[in-house]
């Protein structure tokens, strides 16, 4: 453990100082850029899609020197990556009334997904802890929900998890959670740029990312592709169901990709799939919402589908896996590894493991492996949840 997160740290630095490779420096630069030097970040830095909220926070780095500045970081994700783990099985074992075994396994399967995070210097796992923290949160008091509402003030996507809770029924927390983004968003930032400035980015980004991503339509920043590293829907239907890989990266696309859409059909297809995806997920949902016990598998499966809906899931997106693959582990028998009627769980973390691991390099990358990886993750997560609604009726406190 002690080498993992040394060798991480280092290749964070390195990475950070040495190459100007990593993704924090894509953070840090227009957070101070911004914040002192009167830039704007979707006029002047368009590769990312952030809120201005985000770059407040990052801001807060601006005082040190680079090299600790991203020591900082990435010993923060290491941590946070450990809590993560914890909150995990803290709400699995609160939820279901059952000790995980094999938990070990857990960070065995997630080592890529870690280790891509911190040494790449992303955000993804502060934003994945936010969330968890305002689930466990969740079960002393509502208002703790609110920490996903700070999930969602750093990254839009997490909005999917309020309407989670609000087909359980938890229409308190929703506002909670409501409340919280809103302040984040917009007011917080005054207080660092200023009332006019402030609202001037906001408004852009609300025209630029959030309205153009709610209506389905392109978004208006740089960082979204459909190249070998996105492993979203849309991107994987664009890589093997249109021209754009066998163009693109050739050998062996070209003999098994089936090109039989224009672009702009194939946006209209993954529209058309994300639309039955969340209907047919909010029905398991909704179906015995009461249940007590199955409160991790659906969030565990709708953070699935919050990588599957955005148009750019990167694969340090991944580690919003982290939940299913502890949640699996519920249903794994090590003893009796080869009966897959009731190993299920077990034969689905196989699936994905294998597929992560053929993710390395942007050709095999081309053939979205973590995404195929992730189908497993899904089927297991609602394999779990149809089987415990089935047999258990319990009201959640």
């Amino acid at each position: 453990m002690g080498l993992f997160v040394l060798g991480n740290v280092t290749q964070a630095v390195v990475r950070s100082v040495v190459y100007n490779r990593s993704d924090f420096n894509a953070f840090l630069r227009p957070a101070i850029e911004v914040r002192f030097f009167d830039k704007n970040f979707l006029i002047d830095f368009l590769f990312n899609s952030y809120p201005p909220f985000f770059y407040t926070l990052i801001s807060l780095f601006s005082p040190f020197a680079l090299w600790f500045s991203s020591l900082l970081w990435a010993l923060s994700i290491c941590l946070l990556s450990y809590y993560c783990f914890f909150l995990c099985f803290y709400f699995i074992e609160k939820s279901s009334g059952r000790i995980v075994p094999y938990k070990w396994l857990s960070f065995f399967i997630c080592i890529p997904l870690i280790a891509t995070n911190i040494h790449m210097g992303q955000s993804n796992t502060l934003v994945l802890f936010l969330i968890l923290l305002g689930m466990v949160g969740l079960y002393a008091k509502e208002k703790y929900s609110a920490w996903i509402g700070f999930a969602i003030a750093l990254k839009v996507t997490p909005l999917i998890i309020a309407f989670f809770m609000f087909l359980k029924g938890k229409v308190r927390s929703v506002g909670y959670i409501a409340a919280t983004t809103l302040l984040l968003l917009f007011l917080v930032p005054i207080f660092f740029y200023g009332f006019e400035k402030s609202m001037e980015m906001n408004s852009l980004w609300v025209k630029n990312v959030l309205a153009p991503f709610f209506s389905g339509q392109e978004i208006g920043t740089s960082n979204t592709g459909y190249y070998h590293s996105n492993q979203s829907l849309d991107a994987f239907i664009n890589r093997h169901f249109t021209n754009y890989a066998v163009e693109k990266y050739g050998g062996l696309h070209k003999k098994i990709d089936w090109v039989i859409f224009s672009e702009n059909q194939a946006k209209f297809v993954g529209m058309l799939i994300k639309t039955i995806l969340v209907m047919g997920m909010s029905v398991l949902t909704f179906w015995k919402r009461n249940c007590k016990t199955t409160w991790f598998y659906e969030l565990s499966a709708w953070l699935i589908l919050l990588l599957w809906i955005s148009p750019s899931s990167w694969i340090n997106h991944y580690i919003f896996t982290m939940p299913a693959i502890c949640c699996l582990l519920l249903g794994v028998d090590l003893k009796k590894p080869l009966q897959f009627k009731n190993n299920f769980s077990l034969w689905m973390l196989i699936w994905f493991l294998f597929f992560i691991h053929l993710g390395y390099g942007s050709y095999m990358q081309s053939f979205s492996p973590i995404f195929l990886g992730s189908i497993s993750l899904l089927l297991g997560c609602i394999h779990l949840l149809v089987k415990e609604k089935k047999t258990h009726m319990s009201s959640i406190g």
